[in-house]
């Protein structure tokens, strides 16, 4: 399988690990924010480079979530997203606006972010080319887009599983599209099926693919 950037084989070890535990269905993370916000008190959260999102609930993937969290690590350079179905919201907040709009400047979400991994991406509506402005994979184009344009890029996606619609065609279509904004891709397998699904026949790729 894919390797994480939290190994040793990627030059991480780790220092501090902080776990945080919410009911997002009773207070919509307001937990986790206050958490956060009163670490960056006593803790030098700008040195933080890497960040895991590990499991978030759909109840916190809306709003100002993402942007109030991701504002108190300026300088993170990888965000590693595991068991994470839905990213809809977080690339909605990674989104670099319009360079020709006035607020612009100074207002991108991690400026330094150069690389994202991911465990699991749903991609079917890109390949049926449905117009639909709030789906996974739209938006994942929209924030690398938007990102190249700002210069501020990522040089690096790296994609455990890919959900897609034909997984012969996924390698000469979906890839030279994702290459177009990212210098370095890596899919490691192209699913017809979510593996969670239960349903049959699941069909599948094997990697990697480059």
């Amino acid at each position: 399988s894919l390797a994480t950037p939290l190994s040793p084989y990627y030059g991480y070890y780790p220092q501090m690990c902080c776990d945080f535990s919410d009911n997002p269905s009773l207070n919509n993370g307001t937990h986790i924010r206050r958490t956060i916000s009163s670490l960056s008190r006593v803790l030098d959260l700008d040195g933080v480079q890497t960040v895991h999102v590990h499991s978030i609930h759909d109840d916190l993937e809306s709003g100002t979530f993402w942007p109030e969290t991701l504002a108190h690590f300026p300088n993170v350079t990888t965000i590693y997203l595991n068991n994470f179905d839905e990213g809809s919201p977080l690339f909605t907040a990674l989104t670099a606006p319009n360079p020709q709009s006035p607020q612009a400047e100074n207002s991108s979400i991690a400026p330094h972010l150069r690389s994202l991994w991911t465990d699991i991406l749903d991609f079917r509506e890109v390949q049926d080319n449905v117009d639909a402005e709030d789906l996974t994979g739209t938006l994942l184009f929209k924030m690398l887009s938007s990102r190249t344009q700002a210069q501020c890029p990522l040089q690096e996606l790296r994609i455990c599983e890919a959900l897609v619609r034909d997984v012969e065609q996924a390698p000469g279509t979906l890839l030279p599209r994702l290459k177009a904004l990212v210098p370095h891709v890596e899919v490691y397998t192209f699913s017809q099926r979510h593996p969670g699904s239960g349903a049959c026949p699941w069909l599948c790729f094997a990697g990697p693919h480059y």
